[in-house]
């Protein structure tokens, strides 16, 4: 209480909280609270443990699937080079066999 005859409201708040904390049940109740409430929490990690097991597994098909694309495209461009390559080879080949002849 305050100097001239109000109530303190943190007086009230803790009235009330003790008041509430009268009408609780008893201590076994609260340990059967605390224990759902570490079942809740549990379920939650394991439900984001398989959430992100699976953005994991679509992260991994995504590039490999992705890969394949680009890896085909360098396949592409590597056998384009050594065509290229090859005939290079095979003119140069053919000159130094007339110079010879």
């Amino acid at each position: 209480m305050t100097g001239q005859g109000t109530i303190d409201e943190g007086y009230i708040v803790n009235f009330l909280a003790h008041m509430r904390n009268v009408n609780d049940p008893p201590v076994r109740n609260s340990q059967e609270a605390f224990m759902m409430e570490l079942e809740m929490h549990a379920a939650k990690m394991v439900q984001a443990a398989d959430s992100l097991l699976k953005l994991v597994s679509e992260l991994k098909q995504t590039a490999i699937f992705s890969g394949f694309a680009s890896l085909n495209d360098h396949v592409e461009q590597r056998t384009e080079e050594f065509t290229q390559q090859a005939e290079k080879t095979d003119m140069m080949l053919a000159r130094r066999g007339e110079l010879l002849a």
